[in-house]
């Protein structure tokens, strides 16, 4: 099904990344008419203090930060202001690991894209075990956003692809959502061989889809020849906007080769990359 974007979450803790993060998407929400949720999630610490000796009890911790609501309701009036778009937040306590956490309040959610920022201290470093893991365990759209990354209008976009079967939806979605910016649309391929067969692959996938898309939209599309994944992504990131990647359902070595790609890629991203799960 093809991706309309009507919320657009934000997971939210006050850092220098969080904050980026969601003033990059105010001004998506803006943009595409989009309402903005800021979802800030306090993982609790059940028991503090030191074990009593006489089988006493631990005092129980189950509370946001007393200032947390006064400081979030500041924030999101400021974004309302800014702005001028529909903005709310929700505050969750959770005991599980924060991917767990983050997965769990995605879902349940319902949003139709997660902006996510990458660098902060709770977050952690672009693709962190945290990020990683919710992309893994999310259904939804993530749009992962350096924690320096100034917002710009999309109108440069690179869709890689390795022909997949949702190719075809998420193209048609991307397209919609990202309409008020005319973008200009490159789906790449990255070949590990430049043979006849692959040749013949590429062609047949543009054919495709230039008999649904050609009528209404330009699209560019370009094959590169190479085993070096994350630069080859770099390089033809050069100019654009926003990468455009599908998370897979892979075998264990592909899994490794996969996960260590797109950490290599974090280091040198200084763009926004749009992450669609295999099952969106």
């Amino acid at each position: 099904m093809a991706t309309q974007f009507k919320r657009i979450l934000c997971p939210f803790d006050f850092s220098d990344a969080a904050v980026n993060a969601a003033t990059y998407a105010a001004h998506l929400a803006k943009d595409t008419d989009r309402e903005l949720l800021l979802m800030y999630i306090h993982q609790e610490v059940l028991w503090q203090g030191i074990a009593p000796m006489d089988g006493g009890v631990f005092a129980y911790q189950n509370e946001l930060a007393p200032e947390m609501p006064e400081r979030m309701d500041v924030y999101v009036q400021s974004i309302r202001q800014s702005y001028g778009i529909r903005c709310g937040y929700v505050a969750k306590r959770h005991v599980e690991h924060l991917a767990v956490a983050l997965s769990e309040e995605i879902e349940a959610g319902n949003p139709d894209l997660v902006v996510m920022g990458t660098g902060g201290a709770t977050y952690g470093s672009l693709f962190s075990t945290n990020t990683y893991q919710v992309i893994r365990k999310t259904s939804r759209p993530l749009l992962m956003i350096p924690k320096e990354l100034t917002f710009r209008p999309l109108r440069n976009i690179i869709y890689a692809t390795d022909y997949c079967p949702n190719d075809f939806s998420h193209i048609k979605g991307l397209l919609k959502w990202t309409e008020p910016y005319s973008p200009r649309l490159t789906i790449l391929h990255i070949s590990k061989n430049d043979s006849r067969l692959s040749d013949e692959l590429f062609s047949c996938f543009q054919d495709v889809l230039e008999d649904e898309f050609a009528s209404r939209h330009t699209i560019r599309y370009k094959r590169v020849i190479g085993n070096d994944v994350p630069g080859l992504l770099h390089e033809a990131m050069e100019g654009s906007d926003l990468l455009v990647l599908l998370a897979k359902q892979y075998s264990f070595f592909e899994k490794l080769f996969h996960r260590s790609t797109i950490r290599k890629l974090s280091f040198i991203a200084g763009y926004p990359i749009l992450i669609y799960p295999d099952k969106a």
